[in-house]
């Protein structure tokens, strides 16, 4: 029998994207089928079944949302409450090109624009918001997390911002100096606001390893790239976008994309696996080093 493990029926949730795990599918069923029919946006989604189970994510829309859960010739459904955050601070989200270069650095046949880095920002930000809320569940503090700036949608909101230097003049600052630079700009733009922490991105990050040598460690790594930055304090988190290609664009691709296990090309795109040279282990380093940023 189908049954949803770790969320009540009814239960109220303050995060968009709602984590189900679900137990009990046929022996013999390969996929499962979930529709949020208060979702009139979107289609059902499938999902792949491992052990008897499976983990969805699924976008809910503001106040009760039914999810019907369909398996082979099981059926079973929930309803959840979305209700975001009522308070006043909250995260303002920052894409952060320059003057002569907006995209970010990624594989030649992948949509490095800055609407694709929106894209990414945009479903990392809801999967970390998520997996803090489900962490401190699990551990019986109840489902807490951390409040985006939203529109009409629930989606967070990312603002693209131009510095106004080239890319090659970024390439020279060190990261306090790049941090500074982003600060400034950002504080003295409309951007402005006392209730906020900033958390941007820096799409000037490049890996450069023109000799094509074969690198293996992080110090080694690090040489080869410029515009790198994590660091936090003040009001803004400031990371780098070197290992962004490896995030995922769309809700329904996350999960897949941290089951992702093809080779990256360590030749050409930075290494941020801490050792593990797979898209999985890069999107899981890169995302988890950007909240503690956020933190600071």
């Amino acid at each position: 029998m189908l049954e949803v493990t770790n969320i009540r029926d009814g239960e109220v949730v303050p995060h968009k994207l709602c984590l189900l795990r679900v137990t009990g599918a046929q022996k013999e069923a390969t996929c499962a089928a979930i529709h949020n029919q208060s979702d009139n946006s979107r289609n059902g989604t499938l999902w792949k079944i491992h052990h008897g189970g499976f983990n969805a994510l699924i976008p809910l829309v503001f106040g009760k949302n039914e999810l019907r859960i369909i398996c082979g010739t099981e059926e079973t459904s929930v309803q959840i409450i979305h209700k975001p955050i009522d308070i006043p601070r909250y995260i303002r989200l920052v894409y952060i090109t320059c003057m002569n270069e907006d995209k970010f650095q990624g594989p030649k046949d992948m949509d490095c624009s800055p609407n694709a880095a929106v894209r990414k920002i945009q479903t990392g930000v809801l999967t970390l918001q998520t997996f803090v809320a489900e962490t401190l569940a699990a551990e019986g503090l109840g489902r807490r997390t951390f409040s985006f700036e939203l529109d009409t949608k629930g989606n967070p909101i990312v603002h693209v911002i131009q510095l106004p230097i080239m890319l090659q003049e970024s390439h020279k600052l060190t990261e306090e100096r790049l941090w500074e630079t982003a600060a400034m700009h950002i504080l003295s733009s409309h951007l402005a606001d006392k209730n906020c922490k900033y958390v941007a991105f820096f799409g000037g990050t490049r890996f450069m390893n023109p000799d094509k040598l074969p690198l293996k460690t992080e110090t080694e790594i690090m040489a080869q790239t410029k515009g790198h930055v994590s660091l936090g304090g003040g009001g803004l988190a400031l990371v780098g976008t070197g290992a962004l290609y490896s995030w995922a664009s769309e809700v329904d691709d996350v999960i897949d994309t941290m089951r992702n296990t093809t080779h990256i090309d360590t030749k050409k795109l930075m290494d941020f696996s801490g050792g593990r040279p797979q898209r999985n282990a890069e999107q899981e380093i890169h995302g988890s080093c950007c909240y503690p940023s956020w933190c600071h």
